[in-house]
């Protein structure tokens, strides 16, 4: 009985790092079922050539009212800015504002984001981290 008991805690605890990781693998563009491009927001003519395309990108993150963007600068112009199409909880966007962080989403160049005052839009937005300096 003691035996089978500590296979059954062993198992749970198991499963729990096995989620974690997972957790943290998701952002990684390495083990994403598509292609993923790296590219920079200072690279704006790549990043029309890459519309549809899955893209890991860094920047600073505006999460407010009508603004949620990544930005290539604390302080650039929205303009060259990528507007989020995201639906990622308000929680994990608050932790995450006004920080550097790398996003993975596909481009979408017809999109210009509130009031068509950005570059482009990110859809289908999966990964947010912040990303240590």
């Amino acid at each position: 009985m003691k035996i089978f008991s500590l296979i059954i805690i062993l198992g749970i605890f198991s499963c729990r790092a096995l989620e974690k990781e997972k957790e943290i693998d998701i952002c990684g563009s390495n083990n994403f079922y598509q292609r993923v491009e790296k590219v920079s927001l200072d690279d704006i003519d790549r990043i029309k050539k890459l519309d549809g395309k899955f893209v890991e990108v860094e920047g600073f993150l505006h999460a407010n009212f009508e603004d949620l963007a990544l930005y290539p600068s604390k302080h650039s112009h929205s303009l060259d800015a990528i507007w989020l199409n995201s639906k990622l909880p308000d929680s994990l966007l608050d932790k995450v504002n006004a920080k550097k962080v790398k996003i993975i989403g596909r481009v979408n160049i017809l999109d210009k984001g509130h009031l068509n005052g950005y570059l482009a839009a990110l859809d289908s937005t999966f990964c947010i981290k912040e990303v240590m300096h």
